[in-house]
């Protein structure tokens, strides 16, 4: 695997039309998996780049003995976050377009194949959105497809923040580089921080969907993904960074996005048995919106905690 001080970015070949972006911090032990993964699919039209966010683990070790078939290289820097590692990938990616995968996940055979396929047909494209599959520690598999796509932008957003109906994952996602670099992701926000960049993303021109199953995503008790958020205003952090880069007619959106975030927070709250907490965070979303608030599968949940 090649050096980033080789400066192998800086004499990018006209070529390259996909760059496959990983950030990691301390996953020595499933990176080598995630890098296997890309490497076999690397082209002469793609590249990857390897962001190490500070590990303390074997991650370092692991990249430099880690043979990739292609043009690859990576860059370790100071512990910041996701948002930073990402962010620093897409200033060194050189692709016209982009694609995030977590270290902990790996592409499905053919995927990049498959997406470049789609951009030759569709070179307009900002926004592509695939299918994904989830795997349980014990094996179990589930497919997930990306949704429905609704025509306009503002329906779009909807269906991501309130209703569900789309289903987006880094893995199974391609950006236009030049559009998502309009909003890098929010180095403030350790977790949701993707969440904002979807949103901006989805208000593009092009926005398009490959049924196709693109990534693996493993389930697994110590991913980064899970746990609840430990920062008291992370609630006004998600529905700033969310609202910032979007247009004016949707500012009105931000109180009910406010009471969503509350309930994810009282979701994540009572799967961690943190009973004060999580009826805290109902009670908020209750009184910014209630008929939302008293939904069942809410609902339920705090009835369970008041009868324990």
């Amino acid at each position: 695997m090649q050096s980033i001080e080789d400066d192998w970015l800086a004499l990018a070949p006209a070529t390259i039309r996909l760059s496959i972006i990983i950030p990691t911090y301390n996953y020595a032990h499933l990176l080598p998996r995630a890098l296997a993964a890309a490497s076999v699919q690397l082209s002469s039209a793609c590249e990857l780049v390897v962001i190490d966010d500070g590990s303390t683990d074997a991650t370092a070790q692991v990249l430099r003995d880690t043979p990739i078939k292609g043009r690859a290289g990576y860059l370790r820097q100071a512990n910041q976050g996701p948002s930073a590692a990402r962010n620093q990938g897409l200033a060194l990616a050189c692709g016209e377009w982009v694609m995030f995968v977590d270290a902990d996940d790996e592409l499905l055979p053919d995927a990049l194949v498959r997406v470049l396929a789609h951009l030759q047909a569709a070179p307009e494209t900002d926004f592509l959105l695939g299918g994904h599959i989830s795997c349980r520690p014990d094996g179990r598999r589930r497919m997930h497809r990306p949704g429905r796509l609704a025509v306009t932008a503002e329906q779009r957003l909807q269906d991501l923040l309130f209703d569900k109906r789309i289903a987006i994952s880094h893995g199974c996602s391609v950006f236009r580089r030049e559009r998502v670099a309009q909003r890098p992701y929010p180095v403030g926000l350790r977790q949701g921080e993707d969440i904002a960049v979807f949103a901006f993303m989805l208000m593009s021109p092009a926005v398009a969907l490959i049924e196709t199953p693109l990534v693996l995503i493993h389930k697994h008790p110590k991913s980064l993904r899970h746990g609840p958020v430990l920062e008291p205003d992370h609630c006004e952090l998600m529905v700033e960074a969310v609202f910032h880069h979007l247009p004016s007619a949707l500012q009105r959106w931000r109180c009910m996005y406010l009471a969503q975030c509350r309930l994810s927070m009282f979701r994540r709250c009572y799967q961690a048995g943190r009973k004060p907490e999580a009826l805290q965070y109902y009670k908020q979303a209750f009184t910014l919106a209630p008929r939302r608030a008293l939904r069942w599968g809410y609902l339920s949940k705090v009835m369970r905690l008041l009868l324990h």
